[in-house]
């Protein structure tokens, strides 16, 4: 059951590109999909949990271990965990377009061989898209 997630969203500027990591848990209660099951920690665990018990002790984890990340070292961890890995197929946009996933751009934007254009397209974050799946944008 899904318990939380991350949220990974580039800021572009010239200076300073980046990327801002937004993490959420379920603590008190869980969202509810059709299509899989979540759970909450409060469900979990057997007693309440609320967001502000846990929010600074994992801040204090994160950056703990955020001191000695590296940016090639965290591409390569973020890559491996992608929902699109290099070589997937993926659909997007109205009209519908295809591509195949070449990796992570610079500022984490997926870069993708567009079929039709034979070339490299950069697909942010605002630019859904799932695998097999045509969305429209």
């Amino acid at each position: 059951a899904k318990l939380g997630g991350i949220l990974c969203e580039s800021v572009f500027s010239a200076k300073d590109p980046s990327v801002i990591v937004g993490i959420g848990l379920n603590c008190f209660d869980s969202p509810h999909f059709s299509d899989r099951s979540t759970t909450s920690l409060t469900h979990a665990l057997g007693y309440c949990v609320v967001a502000d018990d846990l929010r600074m002790g994992l801040l204090e984890s994160i950056l703990r271990q955020g001191a000695h990340w590296e940016k090639v070292s965290i591409q390569k961890s973020y890559e491996a965990c992608a929902l699109f890995q290099k070589g997937s197929e993926v659909v997007w946009g109205d009209p519908q377009k295809r591509g195949v996933v070449v990796g992570l751009g610079e500022w984490a934007e997926l870069v993708v061989f567009e079929s039709s254009l034979q070339q490299e397209v950069r697909l942010l974050a605002e630019e859904p898209l799932i695998p097999g799946i045509q969305l429209i944008i």
